[in-house]
């Protein structure tokens, strides 16, 4: 069984999280400015955030006690470790997608904003989902 050091798997996770979540914070300011969902920009916010607010919040409680630890031997299987990784950047992904397709859905399916968000949040919460099932996967498997 190949294994990776956890520390630095567990970093390498937190990069399409921080990374995904920052994008989709650009694209969602900037269809805000743009006046893309009127004067329901805050319903658009409290969409995204319970997206990426929570996992990120983990991720940064992990990443901060792990460095409080002296040393950090721990290591974990490398394909839980992929899962983990593939997931998460499937799931940012398509996430960001969601908030790029908005002028698409106005244009081509005359559909509000909101509700394309809205309609997005099924399928948005599966991918949601098994990205975590799988982080979880991983924070559990760590050897001691």
């Amino acid at each position: 069984m190949a294994v990776v050091g956890f520390r630095r798997s567990m970093t390498k996770i937190s990069y399409p999280w921080y990374g995904g979540a920052l994008f989709g914070f650009a694209l969602l300011f900037a269809q805000s400015f743009v006046g893309r969902f009127d004067t329901n920009f805050v319903e658009a916010w409290n969409w995204f955030a319970p997206h990426v607010v929570p996992t990120i919040g983990i991720i940064t409680s992990a990443l901060i006690a792990a460095s409080q630890r002296k040393s950090d031997e721990r290591t974990v299987d490398t394909a839980i470790y992929r899962l983990a990784l593939l997931a998460s950047w499937t799931y940012v992904v398509f996430l960001n997608l969601t908030i790029l397709a908005i002028p698409f859905a106005l244009v081509n399916l005359e559909m509000y904003p909101l509700e394309w968000l809205q309609g997005a949040n099924a399928i948005i919460g599966v991918f949601q989902g098994i990205a975590l099932g799988f982080i979880g996967f991983f924070y559990g498997k760590a050897d001691a």
